[in-house]
């Protein structure tokens, strides 16, 4: 596995990121105006300053120089519409609400302001931020555990002489960047399986995106996944991957429930809401050892509910186009997206014998399978089945059709409803591009998996 093929991949990833923020610029348009946005961690709101250069001609003979100190606060937050995480810079002197709000404006900057040059997956709004009266909080939750489940980093492992060499790349759909110093830093928020082995915790003072933080050192594992073609089917293939160096921050309100295991030296198995830190590439080598920090994860919160069902669908579900035909036109819409029940069954059952094989080998306390009401609410609010199929509407349109998803189902199937006719299919037609949008971003990140081929980070 050589340097190149490392290189071409992260390429690749910044080509496809890079064409995501395209689409996201165009988003209030598309949305009559306003896109809505969810806070990905209301109490994790890094700020940064660094200091900027301009320099005036004043006449032929003379040039003034002049010296800028720029602060500015970092929120990360996942984007509806389109199904993605990235973030929105602001001056630390605006207050951005902390609970779903709507934005007229997301621009990356060209041009340099006081907040910076372009910054990959990182967003002004030039102060065009609203209330978002129309989002119900417990829907945008579901929605937020939901997406996280289909956005995950991307993973290239190798077997050599009996070891392994593993390579870990951000999603597209989640990395961002932050300026810090002359330093651009990379981002990949999101969710992964993780165990976090804190019977090794050191307690020290580490330096986090620019500032002091008391935190937990403890040593990671992350499960990569990708489904190989087995003779006429595919079949699931999980490996763990590790040890990676975590950092959990000592912060009251920030990180209690992860502090709590921490102090009991209790290894952790987990659906971790984190932010992988990626420095200043796209490559992150996961090392025999965990005292690779040239990047690391930052933990924050643990009990993310985890739906295999999702996963499998962002991997391999295929689009279902819906028609309806009338004397005047007709209507042809990429709508829903289904996969195979038993992709399903055989991925859930590969997954959990690799959570087992963590547990008994750390003896982790298990997080990942503990009963939670809301992966039942989840599943029932956004899948329908099948005997041969799991259902699932296009992203966009889930957030704003969660108590309707299966009347939907019934109505899509029906070939008598015209959809004009109809107030709910009516009312989700101008979300349709979006749609289309959600299913050609993910299906850029599936190529980049199958191209070279990478497994992703469960």
């Amino acid at each position: 596995m050589g340097v190149n093929e490392l290189q071409v991949i992260a390429e690749k990833v910044m080509e496809v990121a890079k064409s995501i923020d395209n689409d996201v610029e165009k988003l209030p348009d598309r949305r009559g105006g306003e896109t809505h946005v969810i806070p990905f961690h209301p109490r994790f709101l890094p700020t940064f300053k660094y200091e900027s250069l301009k320099i005036y001609k004043v006449n032929a003979r003379h040039i003034s120089v002049r010296f800028f100190t720029n602060i500015y606060d970092n929120l990360i937050v996942l984007l509806p519409d389109l199904g993605i995480i990235k973030s929105i810079r602001y001056k630390g002197k605006d207050n951005l609400p902390m609970e779903p709000f709507a934005v007229g404006k997301l621009v990356i900057e060209k041009g340099g302001t006081r907040l910076g040059e372009e910054l990959i997956g990182s967003f002004i709004t030039y102060g065009n931020i609203n209330n978002a009266d129309t989002i119900n909080p417990l829907q945008s939750q579901k929605f937020f555990f939901a997406i996280l489940n289909m956005i995950r980093p991307l993973a290239r492992v190798k077997m050599y002489n009996g070891g392994t060499k593993a390579f870990i790349f951000p999603s597209p759909m989640s990395l961002t960047c932050l300026k810090y110093g002359s330093d651009t830093i990379y981002l990949a928020p999101g969710s992964s399986i993780t165990l976090i082995n804190y019977r090794k915790a050191i307690s020290k003072k580490v330096t986090i995106l620019g500032e002091s933080v008391d935190c937990l050192e403890a040593p990671a594992y992350f499960i990569s996944c990708k489904f190989s073609q087995q003779e006429d089917n595919l079949a699931p293939k999980c490996k763990p991957l590790g040890p990676f160096t975590s950092f959990t921050p000592v912060v009251k309100g920030l990180t209690d429930e992860l502090v709590e295991y921490a102090e009991k030296r209790s290894p952790t198995l987990t659906n971790l809401l984190g932010i992988l830190i990626f420095g200043s590439g796209l490559v992150c080598p996961c090392s025999n050892s965990s005292s690779n920090r040239s990047c690391y994860l930052l933990a924050l919160s643990p009990g993310v509910p985890y739906i295999p069902e999702l996963e499998v669908i962002s991997l391999l579900a295929e689009p279902v186009t819906v028609s309806w035909k009338s004397e005047v036109q007709s209507f042809h819409f990429q709508l829903y997206l289904r996969v195979n029940n038993e992709y399903v069954k055989s991925f859930t059952s590969k997954v959990a014998g690799t959570l087992n094989y963590l547990c008994v080998r750390f003896n982790a306390v298990d997080e990942v399978r503990r009963l939670n009401p809301v992966i039942n609410s989840i599943k029932n609010t956004f899948l329908w089945e099948d005997q041969d199929y799991v259902y699932m509407l296009a992203p966009p349109l889930l957030m704003y059709s969660v108590d309707c998803v299966k009347g939907i189902e019934r109505k899509l199937s029906s070939k008598h409803i015209y959809p004009l006719l109809d107030p709910e299919l009516r009312n989700m037609m101008p979300r349709l591009p979006l749609a289309n949008t959600w299913l050609s971003i993910l299906s850029n990140v599936r190529n980049i998996v199958n191209n070279h081929p990478l497994g992703v980070i469960i």
